[in-house]
């Protein structure tokens, strides 16, 4: 939904320059629409973080850290585009990410022996 909401503003530049005022409201009506559907699951999403931050399928600690990993690269790109992601919140669990690597110079990480999935146990 980013790069499409990405894509229609780079539209709606083209048509501000046409002056196509009919044109200019079809798209920020679907600007509107994904700005609404990005923020829902971006709700959704920051609801899964545990009490111990990372973030886990069920909200439950200790968090998993691919899937935070993954969530804080989706928190990226809605940052490029909307106002509403929670810097703190980010900023928080990027730190759990990098807490949770390992110091033996291995690059791997320690991961949630709760791991209900094969992603999850790549390092």
């Amino acid at each position: 939904m980013v790069m499409a909401l990405q894509l229609l503003r780079e539209f709606k530049k083209q048509y501000i320059m046409k002056g196509d005022k009919t044109k200019i409201a079809e798209i920020e009506a679907m600007e509107k629409e994904i700005l609404e559907n990005l923020q829902a699951g971006y709700k959704k999403l920051v609801g899964f973080e545990t009490s111990s931050k990372g973030y886990e399928w069920f909200g439950k600690s200790p968090g998993h850290e691919a899937l935070t990993s993954y969530g804080l690269g989706q928190f990226q790109e809605m940052k490029q585009v909307t106002d509403f992601v929670d810097d703190d919140t980010y900023q928080r669990n990027k730190k759990w990410v990098i807490s949770r690597k390992k110091r033996d110079g291995s690059g791997s990480f320690m991961l949630n022996p709760k791991q209900l999935d094969t992603f999850g146990k790549a390092s």
